[in-house]
């Protein structure tokens, strides 16, 4: 005999309950953060292996000052540019968000 998972009364349930995320909105952040900055450090060896290739620099050279710069640039322009927007962002959705839920719940 087979079973159905139906109740008797006929009527189905309501589904499977939402999973519920396993981090929180602060360590998305954090692990969005390392990956842009991991990304941010292969362009800047891609702009060292780009210059080693043009002749600029020779591979295995210690970078030169018009390199450190341009790593310098990326990394503090983009980097911090971004984990300041991120700070922002996560602050806005710890104390603007609720109140935003708060009101969509009214």
């Amino acid at each position: 005999m087979v079973q159905s998972n139906v109740p008797k009364d006929g009527k189905r349930g309501q589904g499977p309950k939402p999973i519920a995320p396993q981090t929180s909105k602060l360590m998305e952040y954090v692990y969005v953060n390392l990956i842009f900055w991991g990304f941010l450090v292969l362009l800047c060896l891609a702009v060292y292996v780009d210059c080693a290739v043009s002749g600029v620099v020779k591979f295995g050279d210690a970078p030169d000052e018009v390199m450190w710069q341009v790593c310098k640039f990326i990394l503090l322009v983009f980097g911090l540019g971004f984990s300041a927007v991120s700070v922002f962002d996560w602050l806005y959705d710890r104390y603007a968000g609720d109140q935003e839920a708060a009101e969509a719940a009214k």
